[in-house]
């Protein structure tokens, strides 16, 4: 025979969604809580995640992601080396660094007429040109 046991949900977490990696959990009154994992493991497995940034493990990702509320994810296996790679490069006129490469725009904006010369002695209209 199945009896009531209580009113409201069993455990409350049967409609509970939990964002960030994180699990629901019901407390002694049957109210659910999402709750941040808690004890990874030390296992070396670096993972670089999405904000370049190399974790421990899997784990250690998640909860980074799930405490400081990022939707996070793994890029790759292994630690983040491109990211490394930009690291000290100081691009100059308007250039991004990629892959440890500075990589020039493709358009450039509006920018005063000051002419200058090249290397390959060709007149620009700016240093950007």
């Amino acid at each position: 025979n199945i009896s009531l046991l209580h009113d409201g949900l069993c455990g409350g977490c049967e409609n509970k969604k939990c964002d960030f990696f994180s699990v629901c959990e019901s407390d002694q009154m049957g109210e659910a809580h999402c709750v941040c994992p808690r004890d990874c493991s030390q296992e070396d497995n670096p993972v670089c995640g999405t904000d370049n940034v190399t974790y421990k493990n899997d784990c250690e990702l998640r909860k980074t992601a799930c405490e400081k509320k990022l939707p996070l994810q793994v890029a790759y296996d292994g630690d983040c080396v491109l990211a490394d790679l930009c690291k000290g490069v100081k691009c100059k006129h308007g250039a991004r660094c990629e892959s440890g490469v500075c990589i020039c725009p493709t358009n450039c904006p509006s920018l005063p007429e000051e002419p200058v010369c090249a290397s390959n002695m060709k007149t620009y209209a700016n240093e950007c040109e």
